[in-house]
This record gives C-alpha cells, sequence and structure tokens, in this order.
C-alpha cells in the first residue's frame, strides 16, 4: 500500500508518480467537467449580457461595428467550446480548449483596448488581476494555466505601451507588482489546493485497498471477490461471458498449525498466496476466500484451459514447500453457464473441491 509519506508532488502540485497521478485524473475528471461546463456556460452568458449594457455607451463611436465582433467573440466562441470541454473523454484535449478559450476572452478585452486607447489603466489592471484569478480558479493543469497567465500579463503590458501615451516606467512597475502578485497568490492557492486534493484522494484509496484487502496475504478479501464474480455473472450481454472458477483449499491446514505453530501457518498462507500471484495470468481475479480456502476468476478461459491451470498450480504448490513441510491443496472447477447466479457457481465449485478432498486431496476435480 503506498504511504502518504513517500509520495511527492511536483511544482504544479500533481503527484511525481505519473501512475498515481492518472488514477487521481481519471477519478477527478467528471467533476471537473461538470464544473467547467455549468460555470463556463454562466461567466460567457454574464459577459453577453454585460455587453448589451456596454453596448448603449459605445454604439455611437467609431468602430461599433468591431467592438460588437471584440464583446461578443467570447460568448459566441467560449459558450459553444465549454460545453464541447464538458463532455470530452481526453483530459489533454480538455485542457487545451479551457486554454484555448482564455486566451480568446483576453485577446478580445485586448482588442478593445487597442481600438479605443483606454486611459485608465489602473481599472485595466484590476481587470487583469481578477481574469488571473479566474485562470486559476477554472479546472485546468498547472503548467497551462501557469503559461496563460504569462501570455496574458505580456500581451497586456504590449498592448498598454502601444496605446497609452502618458504610461510611465513607475506606474509600469506599480501594475506589474501588483498583477504579479495575484498571479503568485493564485498560483500558489491553487498549488495547496490540488495538493490537498490530492492527499484527500490517496487518504480514500487507502481506505479502499484496506476495505477490500486481505490484511495478512495482502490479497482481495472475500466482500471484494464476491463484488467482482457477480459483475461476471451479470454482464452486459450475457451470450459474451465466458469464464471459469477456481477454487482451493490447503490440504490438512490445522495439522500444520497444530504441529508448527500458527506462526507458520500464517506463513504458509502468505507464501501459497504469493505463488499463485506470480502463477496466474494478468488479468485474473485471485482472493482469499476465508481461513485457508481462495479462489481464482480466469476471463475468457473454456473449463478445459483452467483445469489445465489449476493442475499447474496444484504442481507448483505440491513442489514450493521443503521436506519439513508438506503442503498440498485440493481444487474444485466450474465454467460459467448462461443463467448462473454468485450463489450456483460457488455452491457448484465448492462441491467439486469436496469432491477432491473425498478422492484422496491433492488433486484437481472439474465439471
Amino acid at each position: 500500500m503506498r504511504s502518504e509519506s513517500n509520495t511527492g508532488f511536483n511544482f504544479f502540485a500533481e503527484f511525481t508518480s505519473q501512475e498515481l497521478e492518472q488514477k487521481y485524473i481519471e477519478s477527478d475528471f467528471d467533476r471537473s467537467r461538470s464544473y467547467t461546463r455549468r460555470s463556463g456556460t454562466l461567466g460567457f452568458s454574464l459577459i453577453a449580457l454585460y455587453f448589451f449594457v456596454d453596448w448603449i455607451h459605445f454604439y455611437t463611436l467609431p468602430y461599433a461595428w468591431a467592438f460588437l465582433i471584440c464583446r461578443l467573440t467570447p460568448s459566441v466562441v467560449g459558450i459553444p467550446a465549454i460545453i464541447a470541454a464538458g463532455r470530452m473523454k481526453n483530459q489533454k484535449l480538455f485542457a487545451l480548449i479551457v486554454s484555448g478559450t482564455e486566451l480568446i476572452t483576453f485577446y478580445s478585452y485586448l482588442a478593445t483596448l487597442f481600438l479605443y486607447k483606454l486611459d485608465d489603466v489602473t481599472l485595466q489592471c484590476i481587470y487583469v488581476a481578477v481574469f488571473i484569478l479566474i485562470v486559476f480558479a477554472i479546472p485546468n493543469y498547472g503548467l497551462h494555466n501557469l503559461i496563460v497567465c504569462l501570455i496574458i500579463i505580456t500581451s497586456y503590458f504590449a498592448a498598454v505601451f502601444l496605446t497609452v501615451r502618458s504610461y510611465g516606467r513607475f506606474l509600469f512597475i506599480v501594475q506589474l507588482f501588483a498583477i504579479s502578485v495575484s498571479m503568485f497568490f493564485s498560483f500558489f492557492s491553487f498549488r495547496e489546493v490540488n495538493i490537498l486534493k490530492r492527499r484527500q484522494f490517496l487518504r480514500e484509496m487507502q481506505l479502499r485497498e484496506l476495505l477490500n484487502t486481505d490484511g495478512l496475504t495482502n490479497t482481495m478479501n472475500r466482500a471484494c471477490f464476491d463484488t467482482i464474480l457477480a459483475y461476471y455473472c451479470h454482464p452486459i450481454d450475457p451470450s459474451t461471458a465466458k469464464f471459469s472458477l477456481v477454487m482451493f483449499d490447503i490440504d490438512d491446514f490445522k495439522h500444520i498449525n497444530d504441529t508448527f505453530g500458527h506462526d507458520m501457518g500464517d506463513q504458509v498462507l502468505i507464501k501459497v498466496a504469493n505463488l499463485i500471484k506470480s502463477l496466474i495470468r494478468r488479468g485474473d481475479v485471485f482472493a482469499r476466500y476465508g481461513g485457508e480456502e481462495f479462489m481464482v476468476i480466469l476471463p475468457n478461459a473454456t473449463l478445459p484451459m483452467a483445469a489445465s491451470i489449476a493442475e499447474k498450480l496444484r504442481t507448483q504448490l505440491e513442489s514450493a514447500f521443503g521436506e519439513e513441510i508438506k503442503v498440498t491443496a485440493s481444487f474444485g472447477v466450474t465454467g460459467y453457464e448462461e443463467g448462473d447466479t454468485v450463489k450456483k457457481l460457488i455452491n457448484r465449485v465448492d462441491n467439486l473441491m469436496y469432491q477432491a478432498k473425498a478422492a484422496g486431496k491433492n488433486r484437481v476435480f472439474s465439471d
């Protein structure tokens, strides 16, 4: 199990482990899309509403149609883009659409600044600082947010120098300082919030692992196995269901405990579990079902194939322990049949396993 103390974060508040970061993104993606779709649609609708208020003051000025285009562009482009981003399945494409929409919105504002050479640069500076806060409030990669904000700041000062004649060095330094403070505050707030969210995700993931894992053998436990088996028994298309179920029980395990002690019994269970995990295929589902009983789901395995796999497990298990202690197991193997329930399958494989024990133990019985 991954410990929170040895899990690191990079500068952009992402897990240093790419595997862990991908799991977090997958778990958080639906929430991010929903939030972006709702907040983005509301924001661009307010921009469109504000345009009609602003239009009363600007429709008599030169370039009125250019002003119309500049002010309507964010809403005309932004609302469909945000709705599309909200339906995206690809996280990277989602992030690019969000970043692109943010830049289009900002450049439409800069175009207005160019058209009318607005002299109230203090108000414009406040607009930029607020826009930076909004950028970091929208779910996106930290690197994307930082690049968007650096582009915004550079473009803003370039536009001001080109359009405002009275713009002096002192005012530039003051505004640069104010906008920089806004960006650093936004970025480090974004970083702290995202680290907290990832730590919470890690705690929840650890809790799920504890609930689904057998504490001794570090394999799946019975409750989790039954849930997965139920999923296999009730596929979307029943005609495509094809899997086999293997159940085995360590022979004379009580004798091992009585003769060598419970500590040795625990070590036997751990070694058996580790051996089986090393032998089964990737995609097979293995669990400790209770006491000295274990289960394996073999997806896409016919009954003869499953019986062959069980025989391999039996022989490897028989030879895995030394002369001092003899460990064998009896196996039952059954295949899924249409209409099978979890209870039917387990009863059938359990009966087969006990038939193997009754026939002399250390053998495989199948349907």
